[in-house]
């Protein structure tokens, strides 16, 4: 008897997860991160902070675990830009107010965060937090300035 392509479905699946956890991963920045915070990156893995010196340089040639790139430089945009963002785990570091409403978010597939876990027993503790978004309490607020840029942005 033939397997079918649903008995391998499990495989595959677990397959896929595993992937994505052996990727890298590159921290967009919006604003400045504390030393505290780089601190708890450097506890998980190396960390490299991208800087226009980089410029010519792909991300596959770079060794890291981490890559800290400031997203308010023209350089980190085009490099961005040109790189297969496929290959890596994104994660914005950005201001609370920006996440869902900044386009370079949803541009990069990013996960919006505004703090660092600090308290990860390791580093799949600890990219399993950033990676996956927070449950967030409803808010009338907020539902209606979603509302609103809806309305604005003309979806």
């Amino acid at each position: 008897m033939s397997k079918s392509i649903l008995d391998e479905l499990p495989a595959l699946r677990a397959q896929a997860a595993e992937e994505d956890e052996h990727k890298r991963m590159l921290v967009i920045l919006s604003r400045e991160m504390a030393e505290e915070d780089k601190a708890v990156f450097r506890q998980h893995g190396k960390v490299v902070e991208w800087s226009a010196k980089l410029l010519n340089i792909s991300f596959s040639n770079l060794e890291f675990d981490y890559l800290l790139i400031d997203i308010r430089s023209k350089e980190a945009r085009l490099t961005l830009g040109r790189q297969d963002l496929e290959e890596y785990n994104l994660v914005s570091y950005c201001f609370w107010v920006q996440k869902g409403v900044d386009d370079f978010i949803d541009q990069l597939k990013a996960v919006a965060v505004s703090s660092i876990p600090s308290y990860a027993i390791n580093k799949k503790d600890f990219e399993h937090m950033l990676l996956s978004p927070k449950i967030s309490a409803p808010s009338v607020v907020g539902s209606f300035l979603r509302l609103v840029k809806d309305c604005v942005s003309g979806s």
